[in-house]
């Protein structure tokens, strides 16, 4: 069934602007500039508003372009039990706490490289050792020495082709991603908690809906065999409905199957054991507010906002500044070196003036011959950065397209749903019509069984197809993002 919206004559076109953002991502092939690659745009035509005539006003929709994504969405959807199961799973998620540690080694290998490529190293040694400090035949004939000595060594990289600079690069840019990991994590957890929490609110209703639905066949097929005996209906329909019955109760396992296995994944993703956490069991649809305005990224916006996109960019950087290094490291390497310090074989006086040593020195290592390996290496590093940057657009383009896919799907939900809500208004003004019929003898009890019967597998559809609703505006914050940088200082803490 096709519904008919309410919109502007040019409304529909967004949809098709948005879908052909990946043709944009062909055509427009992103151009590197040092290490950067410009984003590849798509316009907006108006956007639609989806307000089905059949909708009661809370339950319309509408895409709002260029609003930011609240820091915490999932309050949008009014709901105290999902707002506990976050606040309980954010801080505690393991995979977040992995993320944050991977974090932290990534940024402690980059302060090591900094502090090793930019500032000289200085070390100290005391030594004491004994031994023939003579050759020749008179060796036998002498008594072991004692050497005693303390010294102060110096030693610095010039890095006058940029090889260790390029390494810190490198390590800066692999914390980046680091980073952009920890969002990404986040935003799985949060997107997985409101998806799931959805799903067991569902599968709570189909439940319920479902031992409906068993009682209202059980008693139709009561009334059937009450009317077998008086020769008012044949055993074929007996058999019939009896399977009608047996078909249903079927149902009711892999319901439950499936709410139990979504309230563990729950506890999975709170670190806790299954049956730790009992915020969730008795979830409904009902209590779910459905958020009215739905947010509509920029094009420029969501290159910043998307942590894979991100992530992707910072690996582009890695892939660069490794090239850096390998090809610093076809030219020489200067490195200067120093020590200070005092020698002598008697302890007592080792730090007279008179014992002291120093030099100064300076080294040039230039590769002359190694088969070809060092260019080698240099070649497998422009591959990876063109391999980088290919991994780079094509998330890019999957991302645009993402959001277009989306975008379609919240209006097509829109409408499917309202289609649907028809349908279920209808089954209900018919089962009230039938139980006024039957109270004055219009209508037998099996037709108002049979009219139950329907409004609730009407019903049990609405249900589905508000529940997905649901997912499908879960995620649209996902694919725009998930409002994670409102969480940077805390996530990358």
């Amino acid at each position: 069934m096709v519904l008919k919206f309410r919109m502007q004559s040019q409304a529909c076109l967004v949809l098709i602007t948005l879908a052909l953002a990946m043709s944009g991502c062909v055509n427009n092939s992103k151009t590197i500039s040092g290490n950067k690659i410009a984003i590849p745009n798509y316009s907006y035509g108006p956007l639609i508003t989806v307000q089905p005539d059949n909708l009661h006003p809370k339950d319309t929709q509408r895409l709002v372009k260029a609003i930011d994504i609240p820091a915490q969405w999932w309050l949008l959807f009014d709901s105290p039990q999902l707002n506990q199961l976050m606040q309980l799973a954010v801080p505690n998620n393991l995979d977040l706490l992995a993320a944050r540690a991977a974090l932290n080694a990534a940024r402690e290998q980059l302060n090591a490289q900094t502090a090793l490529a930019f500032y000289p190293t200085i070390s100290g040694q005391l030594g004491a050792s004994k031994g023939n400090l003579f050759s020749g035949l008179a060796v036998a004939k002498r008594n072991p020495s004692n050497v005693f000595n303390g010294t102060l060594n110096f030693a610095y990289n010039l890095d006058l082709f940029g090889s260790s600079r390029s390494l810190v690069a490198a390590l800066r840019a692999q914390a980046k991603y680091q980073e952009f990991m920890l969002a990404a994590a986040y935003l799985d957890l949060t997107t997985n908690i409101a998806t799931a929490s959805i799903q067991l609110a569902l599968l709570n209703d189909s439940i319920a809906l479902n031992k409906a639905m068993i009682n209202t066949q059980y008693r139709q097929l009561h009334l059937l065999k009450q009317q077998m005996h008086l020769g008012a209906v044949s055993g074929s329909q007996i058999l019939s409905q009896t399977a009608i019955l047996a078909a249903t109760e079927a149902k009711l396992p892999p319901l439950q199957q499936l709410r139990s296995e979504t309230i563990n994944l729950l506890a999975v993703l709170t670190a806790n054991f299954p049956g730790a956490t009992k915020l969730l069991v008795n979830i409904s649809l009902a209590s779910l507010h459905l958020p009215k305005s739905l947010p509509v990224s920029l094009p420029s916006q969501v290159a910043q906002q998307r942590p894979d996109i991100s992530a992707a960019e910072a690996l582009v950087s890695v892939a660069s500044a490794q090239l850096g290094v390998a090809t610093a490291n076809l030219w020489p390497q200067f490195n200067l070196t120093a020590s200070y310090g005092w020698s002598q074989n008697q302890l007592a006086s080792l730090f007279s003036g008179a014992n002291l040593v120093w030099n100064v020195g300076a080294q040039i290592l230039q590769p002359i011959f190694n088969g070809g390996a060092l260019r080698a290496k240099r070649r497998a590093a422009q591959a990876n950065f063109v391999q980088a940057t290919a991994e780079y657009r094509r998330i890019v383009c999957q991302a645009f397209a993402a959001i277009a896919n989306v975008l379609q799907e919240v209006n097509n939900n829109n409408s499917i749903f309202a289609d649907l809500a028809q349908a279920q208004l209808a089954a209900k003004q018919n089962l009230l019509m039938v139980r006024q019929q039957q109270v004055y003898g219009g209508a037998s009890y099996s037709q108002l069984l049979a009219a139950e019967s329907q409004y609730q597998q009407a019903e049990l559809q609405l249900l589905q197809a508000q529940a997905q609703r649901f997912i499908t505006t879960i995620n649209l914050f996902q694919v725009l993002g998930g409002g994670w940088w409102h969480h940077q200082q805390y996530l990358t803490r």
